[in-house]
């Protein structure tokens, strides 16, 4: 943990600068997908070693809670308990979890548990945004992807937060309407990236990071990079490369 010491102990910086400087810290870590889906019973994994672009993110947004709140006194087992807590409070409606259905899969539902806890706001709606009504369902309607569904009690479950995700308004800036928007998009906001595909309501994750040019870009763990990586051209560059995104949600720490 060796990366809380190059963070900045200042009390007022706010904690999306933090989360940013986190995710810079960590550029160059391998993409690996699936490591929150090992066998057995859900567990709490905290391995900053392989990151795909959620636990890139809960990553991120932990380390930078745990610096906040860290004593210059603090070992590094108390840094490391303290991380493993804010992760945990990220990632689960409840912890330790009673199972699979405890882990926020959809990030709606956590953006929901993150903003119910202080943690975070939405600020998408006063971007120039569209409502998205579609019905949240991807993972009940594609049951092969999610082995741990065959348990009937879990499926309800899962059940459940899609039809509650699908009654609650969620909004959206449209790809086209993202340039206008980009002035209200501060440096360590999380962007959440909306794809056309029915069921799904984000797709893929990362932090807005403007370089000394002003340009704004994608900080991500990049499935095509192979790696956390910034994105190399703008992040409207970036959705025009990306065809089957529709919009972006901006969600900011606090």
């Amino acid at each position: 943990m060796a990366w809380f010491d190059l963070l900045s102990p200042e009390r007022d910086e706010p904690i999306a600068q933090q989360t940013v400087r986190a995710g810079l810290e960590l550029v160059g870590t391998p993409y690996v997908a699936g490591t929150l889906d090992g066998p057995g019973p859900e567990r709490l994994i905290c391995d900053v070693e392989g990151l795909d672009c959620m636990t890139f993110v809960e990553s991120a947004l932990a380390i930078a809670r745990t610096r906040r709140g860290l004593l210059a006194s603090d070992t590094q087992r108390t840094a490391q308990s303290l991380f493993e807590s804010e992760l945990a409070a990220l990632r689960y409606r409840e912890y330790p979890p009673s199972s699979y259905a405890s882990r926020l899969h959809y990030f709606s539902d956590w953006i929901d548990h993150n903003e119910r806890r202080g943690v975070v706001h939405e600020i998408t709606e006063t971007l120039g945004a569209e409502a998205d009504s579609r019905p949240v369902d991807f993972m009940t309607t594609h049951l092969d992807r999610y082995p741990p569904l065959a348990d009937h009690e879990i499926l309800r479950a899962v059940g459940r937060v899609e039809e509650q995700l699908t009654r609650s308004l969620r909004w959206v800036v449209p790809v086209a309407d993202v340039a206008r928007a980009e002035p209200g998009i501060q440096e360590g906001d999380i962007l959440a990236l909306v794809p056309g595909t029915p069921g799904l309501d984000v797709s893929h994750l990362g932090l807005a990071h403007r370089t000394p040019d002003g340009v704004l870009h994608l900080l991500h763990a990049s499935l095509t990079g192979g790696k956390v990586e910034i994105s190399a051209g703008s992040l409207t560059d970036y959705l025009k490369d990306h065809p089957k995104i529709t919009g972006i949600r901006v969600i900011r720490p606090h």
